[in-house]
């Protein structure tokens, strides 16, 4: 069959498809021979082809991802890229951002970091370095950690006791100001001569947990292993041979509980488009049985400072803030409390040491 006739019996797509094809391999195979032919002789003397040794590497490994062997117009990107598939696990866009961050790291590693007076780089690589210790099993910062969440007033896995009184809105305020460990929702205070705007929105931190979550649905035997691997860690190695009826410590079944009752429309909320805009003062000086404007601008001053006159509300999730507020103001503070501090512990998880960290990441 000619050419001709090949190209009229196909539909006009797969034509397309063919002639692009072979227009590409036609440019590999001549950019190729431009680097592995021998010098031909011109008029001017020889073929000027680049031969440094940069070149030459950038060829040696653009010969290796290729499978000759293959015939490009039955699976092209088989013909281009097996080779590389063979003998690399990672994608060639992830190995460059591990290339990259080795880099980093040994950057980092030889920035001498003084005890006072740190420069920002100085702070930036001594917060790298903790966490590439934690990563790497070098260092375990759980009794640091565990020491940051109780100043916040998160005690998990104990049960706070009914004649204990907890304040949700300062370990809030606590988790998300001072450690910026608060998934559900980041504050930020801006401030302005005249007024102050703080600006409500969760983190990204908080689409892990979901995603956590979401992958642990279809076992609970792993969800549960995730969860004994936490309250053990925190809760100091303690063994809970007897965990369901233990009233001190929060059970599993209590977890699975807040993630139906607390985690589902809190997804669902996520999930609503992208409005910002304002939040009626209102709504949020009332909607919370004792959560009042004298409340809020009392931890507001306490832990960020204000400008005095009006308090603006804003966010992006709109929907995401009322229905935080309003699973507060149905369930109460002490059920809401416990929830805020599960999803604050999982996130501070991952800086505690290398066992967590593995818990999160390979369950």
């Amino acid at each position: 069959m000619s050419p001709q006739a090949f190209f009229k019996s196909q539909p006009p797509a797969a034509s397309i498809l063919c002639v692009v094809l072979l227009v590409v391999v036609l440019a590999v195979f001549l950019f190729l021979l431009g680097f592995f032919r021998p010098e031909v002789g011109t008029r001017h003397g020889t073929l000027r082809v680049c031969r440094t040794e940069p070149c030459r590497e950038y060829a040696r490994r653009l010969r290796a991802t290729l499978n000759t062997s293959l015939n490009p117009c039955e699976g092209f990107s088989r013909f281009v890229c097996d080779g590389w598939w063979r003998r690399s696990q990672l994608s060639v866009r992830e190995e460059a951002f591990l290339g990259v961050l080795r880099e980093m790291s040994s950057l980092l590693s030889s920035v001498p970091v003084p005890t006072t007076g740190q420069t920002t780089l100085q702070r930036a690589a001594a917060f790298y370095r903790s966490c590439d210790g934690v990563l790497q099993g070098r260092s375990d910062q759980l009794l640091k950690v565990k020491r940051a969440l109780l100043d916040a007033g998160i005690v998990w896995p104990l049960l706070p006791k009914d004649s204990n009184r907890v304040d949700l809105l300062r370990t809030w305020f606590h988790a998300s100001i001072r450690l910026r460990w608060s998934p559900l929702l980041h504050v930020v205070v801006q401030r302005a001569p005249n007024f102050t705007t703080v600006v409500l929105e969760p983190l990204s931190d908080f689409e892990r947990i979901l995603r956590k979550h979401k992958g642990l649905e279809a076992s609970d035997h792993e969800a549960k292993v995730y969860f004994e691997e936490l309250r053990r860690e925190f809760g100091g190695n303690r063994e809970y041979d007897n965990a369901e009826e233990d009233d001190t410590t929060v059970s599993f079944a209590i977890t699975k509980d807040l993630a139906r009752s607390h985690l589902a429309p809190l997804r669902h909320a996520f999930e609503d488009a992208h409005v910002s805009s304002g939040l009626d003062t209102a709504f949020m000086f009332g909607k919370v049985p004792g959560l009042n404007r004298q409340r809020w601008l009392q931890e507001l001053e306490s832990y960020a400072g204000t400008s005095g006159g009006d308090v603006i509300f804003v966010s992006k999730k709109p929907s995401f803030v009322r229905e935080f507020l309003g699973l507060w103001s149905h369930y109460g503070e002490n059920q809401m409390h416990l929830f805020f501090s599960w999803c604050v512990v999982q996130t501070a998880a991952l800086f505690a040491n290398q066992k967590l960290l593995f818990n999160f990441y390979t369950r």
